[in-house]
């Protein structure tokens, strides 16, 4: 895809510069794919979006204050964005600017530099904590009056170099109306670094930190519908047809289907990714029609294994309550109880109840009517 195609015109009059005082009272655009229709909501009216029981996962990231406003050894301003702390000495990874006028081993007040990294980032050193600023993007222009206000009302892990927006038009009465579930990804580099190619897949992008733990996990899992996975064997700091053998240790349902893409075309390659799960391969260059059918395919097949296993499901559940009286049943013949054991005798509506699912009502039949009246007409007089 040509970065052209992406471009639109924003009017910096329709950005806002300042958040409103109340966070679900933002704008909601809705348009429903299954049928093209549009609406204009408000976020507070979210939940009447969403179906019921709807599990809502929300990104506990907490933004560092990042931005430190420096001064270069000599004089003139010099700015550090702090992108991921390395190791437990204060060193980071963080954007220096203006880069081409640093070198290696200078001080700007508590940071050090150590080595450039490349695309304006360096290897550095902080004295302390950051206290610095939220980084806010470059499209606003109003200082922030309260920087808790671009943190969401859930964040708790702190390590992002910006927020995840969407989740700042969440308050603590609006995520009470749904199922929450957390997860940490710490937002980096890429989330504002600006495209410098043509073309977006020649666009390099980064590894982010991420942690699910193993309750969120299988929460997420347990209310998450079938799904094609689309997998490239080569990501960046991810091994494609490792992730493709660790999907393949999730349950078996909701199904899976796993379409690995790759340049890697010979037989070799092609058995092997197969082999580590994948259900389909498609050799890039590729046309995009092509990989759409056959995401449609592993669609339509996933759709098959889920019905498929709802129903065989139902049928386990079915036969579980079914009990069955099996094999000779020792009967008295004059007073009909049933031997349950050498000196035990049970009357037979209860070993009925004991060993089956029958319930029962009581009445009296025609024939036992007469002498049950004459027996109370007996007890009466």
């Amino acid at each position: 895809m040509k970065a052209a195609e992406l471009d639109y015109e924003l009017p910096p009059e329709l950005i806002a510069q300042t958040p409103l005082e109340q966070r679900d009272s933002s704008r909601l655009f809705v348009h429903d794919r299954a049928t093209g229709e549009t609406r204009h909501r408000r976020f507070d009216q979210l939940a009447e979006e969403l179906p019921a029981g709807t599990l809502v996962v929300v990104n506990d990231t907490r933004v560092l204050p990042a931005r430190l406003r420096l001064e270069r050894p000599g004089g003139g301003v010099a700015e550090v964005l702090l992108l991921e702390r390395l190791g437990p000495n204060g060193t980071w990874e963080g954007l220096a600017r203006p880069s081409r006028k640093l070198r290696p081993g200078q001080r700007l007040g508590p940071v050090e530099l150590i080595e450039p990294l490349g695309e304006g980032r360096w290897k550095l050193r902080l004295e302390g904590a950051p206290a610095g600023e939220a980084p806010l993007p470059p499209y606003i222009n109003e200082p922030l009056a309260d920087p808790e206000r671009y943190q969401t009302v859930y964040a708790a892990q702190e390590g992002s170099a910006a927020a995840p927006t969407a989740g700042l038009h969440f308050t603590p009465e609006l995520l009470a109306r749904f199922d929450v579930e957390r997860v940490t990804l710490h937002v980096g580099l890429d989330t504002f670094r600006p495209l410098a190619v043509d073309v977006v897949e020649a666009h390099p992008l980064h590894s982010e930190r991420y942690e699910v733990s193993e309750a969120a996990w299988a929460q997420i899992q347990g209310r998450t519908e079938s799904m094609v996975l689309i997998l490239d064997r080569e990501m960046p700091g991810i091994d494609g047809m490792d992730l493709c053998r660790r999907a393949r240790l999730l349950p078996s349902f909701p199904p899976l289907y796993i379409l690995m893409v790759t340049g890697a075309s010979e037989t070799i390659d092609i058995t092997t990714g197969l082999d580590a799960g994948a259900d389909d391969y498609v050799i890039k260059p590729f046309k995009p029609a092509e990989l759409k059918a056959r995401a449609e395919v592993g669609m339509r097949i996933v759709a098959l294994q889920e019905g498929m296993a709802r129903r065989l499901a139902e049928l386990e559940q079915a036969l579980a309550n079914v009990k069955q009286l099996r094999g000779l049943l020792p009967m008295c013949a004059y007073c009909k109880k049933i031997r349950v054991d050498d000196k035990y005798w049970q009357q037979l509506e209860g070993y009925l109840s004991d060993h089956s699912d029958a319930e029962f009502s009581h009445g009296i039949c025609p024939e036992c009517f007469p002498s049950v009246i004459d027996q109370i007409r007996d007890e009466m007089s």
